[in-house]
């Protein structure tokens, strides 16, 4: 039998189906290699059937995802003692909105640490962990035998204390982490600066952070320039959307100059107060941040035809790289739509997706707001004075 990949996600499943299952991923004809169980009442005892499964020696399966299983410390200890037996091919563990507590993630933190652990992925999102987690899953990041390489443990009460321990792990040149999610999770300008230290002190494996969600404040922006200034620091995508943000912090990013460094391609710093005031100050200088950018995300800022103008200066310099600019959730008004439609025009112009509400349409020289989805298919004269028309996709309407 061979099934590649089974999804069995809402599907009613309970122990009796894992029991089943067992069978499967003990099968050494079974080519099984993604299993996703979603939201389906399995409990500890189904994952316990499941568990004798995975921790067979002819099972395969990589990728395991359990988001809402009601799985609790002793469905960890399944889980736990399965990767013991079996450990090197499971690659990704989804736990999100279990209840595995600090004690289901200290079990699975000691496997972690095991040499012969493959696992890169782990996803803890809602599993109501507290710092005690943090103390335990930076011993793993210490570990310079551990695969782990995505962390994922937003929605949970970590707050600056459990930041802190995790940083502990996160400074270690061992640490290899290319992935860190630490959305709505109570940090606060503590906690960037923590986060800071780390960033300095073992700068080259980070490649995202998201910090979405926490209350940063401008304070906290301020101890996170290293992000932007300092040229070892190989951060590529960082989320700060919905942290209570304004101008200011834009001002202070501003003044970053990325001729020196650069590493930074997306940013997202949607849903806060950062006005077209922000955005001037963002684009302001000849090596401003948004020439280095690829991806920019400000919805929902308070924006309004006269930051379009801005963007639409900045877009057009010889220096911009960006690819895709989400402005959904402003008042730009038709001046404003019309500003930076004009950029398809414009040779230098790199931009290939630009978003204002939701729906996609492609981008043609006039683009009207009643238009629905509509090919691009450019004659070869067109194609010749305009190279960059047949790439950009306006987002209007639904």
């Amino acid at each position: 039998m061979c099934f590649f990949p089974f999804r069995l996600r809402c599907c009613n499943v309970t122990e009796k189906g894992c029991a089943g299952l067992d069978s499967v991923l003990s099968s050494s004809l079974s080519c099984l290699r993604e299993l996703d169980l979603s939201s389906n009442n399995l409990q500890d005892s189904g994952i316990s059937q499941l568990a004798v499964g995975l921790g067979n020696p002819q099972c395969k399966l990589e990728h395991l995802r359990l988001f809402n299983c009601s799985i609790g410390e002793d469905g960890c200890a399944s889980l736990a003692s399965a990767l013991r037996s079996n450990p090197s091919h499971l690659i990704e563990l989804d736990l999100t909105h279990n209840n595995p507590h600090d004690t289901g993630v200290k079990m699975l933190s000691d496997v972690l640490t095991d040499t012969s652990c493959k696992l890169e992925t782990l996803r803890l999102m809602g599993c109501e962990l507290t710092r005690r987690s943090c103390a335990a899953l930076a011993q793993v990041l210490q570990s310079s035998s551990t695969s782990l390489k995505h962390l994922d443990l937003s929605l949970n009460d970590l707050q600056d204390s459990g930041v802190e321990l995790l940083c502990v792990g996160l400074k270690n040149p061992s640490c290899k982490l290319n992935k860190l999610s630490l959305s709505d999770c109570k940090i606060t300008v503590n906690g960037c600066s923590a986060l800071s230290s780390a960033l300095k002190s073992n700068p080259s494996h980070l490649r995202e952070l998201d910090l979405s969600i926490n209350n940063l404040t401008d304070s906290g922006v301020r101890h996170l320039l290293p992000v932007f200034e300092d040229p070892h620091v190989c951060l590529e995508k960082l989320w700060l959307n919905n942290c209570n943000l304004t101008h200011k912090s834009c001002q202070m990013v501003g003044y970053v100059d990325t001729s020196k460094h650069s590493g930074l391609r997306e940013l997202n710093l949607s849903a806060n107060d950062l006005l077209d005031s922000g955005l001037k100050q963002l684009s302001a200088g000849e090596c401003h941040l948004l020439s280095g950018l690829q991806s920019l995300s400000v919805t929902y800022c308070g924006l309004t035809a006269q930051g379009c103008a801005v963007l639409a200066s900045a877009l057009s310099s010889k220096q911009s790289q960006l690819k895709t600019l989400d402005l959904r959730g402003n008042k730009l008004s038709d001046s404003g739509v019309k500003s930076l439609s004009e950029l398809v025009e414009d040779p230098h112009c790199e931009l290939e997706e630009l978003k204002f509400m939701d729906g996609i349409i492609p981008m043609t020289t006039n683009v009207s707001h009643k238009q629905d989805v509509l090919p691009v298919n450019p004659t070869k004269s067109t194609k010749q004075k305009t190279k960059n028309k047949k790439h950009m996709r306006v987002l209007l309407r639904k």
